[in-house]
């Protein structure tokens, strides 16, 4: 890793001031609809399943923030995202400047060995790199032609795994630079592989950015 590239990975600590005022919003809305009770029960269950989640987000963002060691906030960061978004797999991805490419650096695929890719658009993780737009694919050997970006198939066909939805949010430091990319792939729910919604996708973002 470049030092660069190690400066740029110990910034992306979770912005726990944001996360906590969210969470306070989601308490005191939660508590009108009860002290009113205008919800109906199952959308009392949805509020409260969404306290719940906040609320271990700004734990998880509190822990992260405290991690020293570079690799092991890398590696947690995709842990606790593989974690409360229910994911089956997970890639951190870091930018080498020095040859505009990104290349794994935590993986839960112990088949893969480090792979770099350009920063384009014809893949998944170079698209969010390079546009630092975020991809939720429900399908993604159902991606249009239309798209620029492609899902590079002969990974699966090496190690027998079958990749389905994913998604995939940039890594953004306090100067708005692009400084890698987070990417968890298949997302379950009941032992079937189901898409990842839109609160997935910003709690990915709370997860991946400053």
């Amino acid at each position: 890793m470049t030092d660069r590239a190690a400066e740029a990975a110990l910034a992306q600590k979770p912005d726990t001031q944001n996360i906590e005022e969210n969470t306070d919003r989601l308490k005191n809305f939660a508590r009108k609809f009860r002290g009113a009770g205008a919800a109906a029960p199952e959308v009392q269950r949805e509020l409260e399943e969404l306290q719940n989640l906040t609320s271990k987000l700004l734990d998880v963002g509190v822990a992260i923030s405290s991690e020293i060691d570079l690799y092991a906030l890398l590696v947690r960061i995709i842990d606790e995202a593989k974690r409360l978004l229910h994911a089956d797999r997970g890639t951190l991805y870091l930018v080498d400047h020095e040859k505009n490419e990104l290349y794994f650096h935590v993986t839960d695929d112990k088949q893969i060995k480090e792979i770099r890719l350009p920063i384009n658009k014809q893949s998944i993780a170079g698209y969010v790199a390079l546009t630092g737009k975020q991809l939720n694919i429900k399908d993604v050997y159902r991606i249009p032609k239309s798209r620029p970006y492609t899902f590079n198939k002969s990974v699966d066909r090496k190690s027998g795994y079958r990749t389905r939805s994913m998604l995939t949010v940039p890594m953004v430091n306090h100067q708005g630079e692009v400084t890698g990319a987070v990417q968890l792939i298949n997302k379950m729910r009941d032992g079937e592989v189901t898409a990842f919604s839109e609160r997935d996708r910003h709690i990915l973002m709370s997860l991946a950015s400053q």
